[in-house]
C-alpha cells in the first residue's frame, strides 16, 4: 500500500481508457443518428400519435 507520498501501485488501466470500444452495429446507428442530426437523412415527422398510427397502419398488408 502506498503512503501520501508514494505512487499508488498500477491496478487497473479500465477507467483511464478514454475511447469507448463499441462494436460494427452500434457504431453504425451511432453514425445514423449523427446523419439524422445533421440532416443527412430525411425522416418523417409526426405531429400526433394518430397521425403515427394511421400511418403505421397504412403499411399493413391485409
Amino acid at each position: 500500500m502506498a503512503t501520501l507520498t508514494e505512487e499508488p501501485e498500477f491496478i487497473c488501466d479500465c477507467f483511464y481508457n478514454s475511447e469507448p470500444k463499441y462494436n460494427a452495429r452500434t457504431m453504425a446507428a451511432i453514425q445514423e443518428a449523427r446523419d439524422i442530426m445533421s440532416g443527412k437523412i430525411q425522416t418523417k415527422k409526426y405531429y400526433s400519435v394518430a397521425e403515427l398510427m394511421e400511418d403505421l397502419n397504412s403499411d399493413v398488408d391485409d
